[in-house]
């Protein structure tokens, strides 16, 4: 078996499983193109061909590899899941560890910094500017802010 990436130019059975979702038999009946489905998609297909001095595929081989075609788009959809939870997970601790950082700082000028260090690494971004309005505290005191 292999498998194969997806090009640009498809033959007329490959169009018709992934544009319809059905299978496609050859005049022979010895190869048959199954859609692989997932959520309602079709996302790609299987091309199964027996020898030349075999039989043609039978109803319940054809039901076999249709069964295989469904539980290859659940384990596709359950690794897309994990994937996707695995990066929400990343992110999660990217947050909690940025908020337990400024948490921990006492001052109005730590946790700006803190939270600005936190965004820039998280983000990756080259730099992350906080500004606030009104009132900012300098040596102690309480100014009013004409920037």
């Amino acid at each position: 078996g292999e498998v194969a990436k997806a090009s640009e130019k498809l033959d007329s059975d490959t169009k018709q499983v992934l544009t319809k979702g059905e299978l496609v038999f050859s005049p022979d009946n010895r190869m048959v193109n199954v859609p692989v489905v997932a959520r309602g998609q079709t996302i790609g297909m299987m091309r199964l061909s027996k020898p030349l001095h075999a039989e043609p595929w039978t109803p319940d081989e054809i039901q076999d590899i249709e069964s295989l075609s469904a539980q290859l788009s659940n384990t596709l959809d359950s690794a897309r899941l994990y994937q996707e939870a695995q990066r929400r997970a990343t992110k999660e601790q990217i947050i909690s560890e940025g908020s337990t950082r400024v948490g921990r700082a006492l001052d109005i000028e730590s946790i700006l910094q803190a939270t600005a260090e936190e965004l820039e690494r998280a983000l990756n971004s080259s730099e992350v500017v906080i500004q606030l309005e009104g009132k900012e505290k300098k040596n102690g005191q309480q100014e009013h802010s004409d920037e």
